[in-house]
């Protein structure tokens, strides 16, 4: 085979592996919500303000990564070069 081919069969099995995570990592996380909600239901509401809360602080943790990510790719010079 042509190296060409290697590096396509090798894009294709890495695109695979990918997929396979993300729907895993998707099933994972609707499931584990399906359970909290499940929890929270049979409980007093004060545990649904709770899970609300943490819902909210989970977004704000997701945002400052996203800006801190967002704000490293403004860097002047890569930051590995020496």
């Amino acid at each position: 085979m042509d190296l060409v081919w290697h590096g396509a069969l090798a894009v294709l099995a890495m695109s695979v592996g990918t997929a396979i995570t993300i729907v895993t990592l998707a099933i994972l996380a609707t499931k584990a919500r399906e359970w909290a909600g499940a929890v929270v239901a049979h409980r007093s509401p004060l545990w649904a303000l709770a899970g609300g809360g943490v819902g909210v602080l989970g977004g704000a943790l997701l945002l400052l990564f996203g800006l801190l990510l967002l704000s490293t790719s403004f860097a002047t010079r890569p930051v590995l070069v020496g």
